[in-house]
């Protein structure tokens, strides 16, 4: 018996067939998320219906929204019905307004967007007033920082005159 010849192995790929392979399915890849965030596959929404009648929205589409919403519990059934009826009734009314009310329309969102814009603006000025006097802040204390150094280093250079005089006098 040669001593490496438990070491050697054959090659040939007969001797040792390969594993037999599987076919991987929804089901297989489901199991490695977590059971909260699994979205059920699209036959279930297939059957769902919004309480609105869209034609440029595909009714599983906003099945399928209102479902990921509230699989995350960002909103409860009653906001996700609430405002799924909001979107499907401001659509109908922009779809089957005239032109005159486009004209008002765009007046109200002028309102809309400038209260969004006023209040951005309102909150990155308090942030920009915040990290100015933040700067400010920070340079007064470097500053008290930089005159306790200096009286530091003024008490270590008279402390160690002292120990040289008091060594100087045995």
């Amino acid at each position: 018996m040669d001593r490496y010849e438990m070491y050697h192995r054959s090659s040939s790929p007969h001797e040792y067939p390969p594993p037999p392979q599987q076919p991987r399915t929804a089901r297989q890849s489901d199991e490695l998320i977590p059971t909260a965030r699994r979205i059920p596959p699209q036959p279930q929404y297939a059957d769902t219906q919004p309480q609105h009648n869209s034609s440029t929205q595909h009714p599983s589409d906003l099945a399928r929204l209102t479902h990921l919403l509230k699989a995350e519990h960002l909103l409860t059934d009653l906001d996700v019905d609430a405002l799924a009826d909001k979107y499907a009734h401001a659509t109908d009314k922009w779809k089957a307004c005239s032109r005159e009310e486009w004209a008002a329309g765009a007046d109200d969102l002028t309102v809309l967007y400038t209260r969004i814009f006023d209040f951005a603006k309102k909150h990155m000025t308090s942030k920009l007033h915040l990290f100015t006097t933040c700067d400010a802040r920070l340079a007064v204390q470097h500053g008290l920082l930089a005159d306790r150094d200096a009286l530091l280093d003024g008490a270590k250079e008279q402390l160690v005159e002292e120990s040289e005089r008091v060594l100087d006098m045995d």
